[in-house]
């Protein structure tokens, strides 16, 4: 029986990951990681007997998680946050660096085979900004994990539904549809992704934005 992690799963990706797998046939069984407990269809909009709500503590992950990501198959980190919405500059590093990391530390010593997370087109571990900073730091400390499989989604702008971050919407308005990508279609891209043929005979796949946007709707 195919199981799959989702973490972060109520973020505007996550929930859109959660649905696309509950639709799925390659996947009978899915842990949605949630940091506050709900049904399904208010969480996600979703019906499924598939989707187990899992509600950790990511400053206590391996009391709360570690039971709960035996025996899964393909591993998806969707979360993120701003440095507006986190508080802090440490706060921020603190969700998209440490709790990623820490996440996906216990998944490798579970023996998940499958690493999917969404991380920048900027990612860089050496700039000057936080953000493709802390994204950077991540995929470097992802890679030295070393999953059998890891992939790395690179979107440019991600178009939330009913986003309530100001930039995000500037953005929106400002920048052509090339340069965006949807929710649910990310969301879509890494379930192909996860359950497709590998794009490269390396461990490490690099998805890039114009890539991820040719997702077809349905596998």
């Amino acid at each position: 029986m195919s199981c799959a992690v989702v973490l972060g799963a109520t973020g505007a990706v996550g929930r859109h990951v959660v649905r696309a797998l509950a639709g799925d046939t390659r996947c009978q069984k899915i842990i949605a990681v949630v940091r506050r407990d709900g049904a399904p269809v208010d969480l996600f909009g979703v019906a499924s007997d598939k989707v187990q709500v899992t509600v950790v503590d990511y400053n206590r992950l391996a009391e709360t998680a570690r039971e709960s990501f035996a025996n899964v198959d393909v591993a998806f980190s969707c979360l993120g946050t701003t440095r507006a919405q986190a508080g802090s500059a440490e706060a921020f590093k603190k969700v998209d660096l440490d709790y990623t990391v820490d996440s996906a530390k216990l998944l490798r010593d579970a023996g998940v085979p499958t690493f999917c997370i969404v991380s920048a087109a900027n990612a860089n571990a050496n700039s000057w900004f936080l953000y493709p900073q802390t994204k950077g730091l991540a995929e470097q400390r992802l890679i030295d994990l070393e999953f059998p499989r890891l992939i790395i989604m690179r979107p440019m702008l991600i178009v939330r539904d009913d986003t309530d971050r100001l930039a995000e919407r500037i953005a929106d308005t400002l920048l052509p549809s090339a340069a965006k990508v949807q929710a649910s279609q990310l969301a879509r891209a890494m379930v192909h992704c996860a359950y497709g043929e590998p794009s490269s005979s390396t461990r490490v796949e690099l998805v890039d934005h114009g890539t991820l946007r040719r997702t077809p709707p349905r596998d």
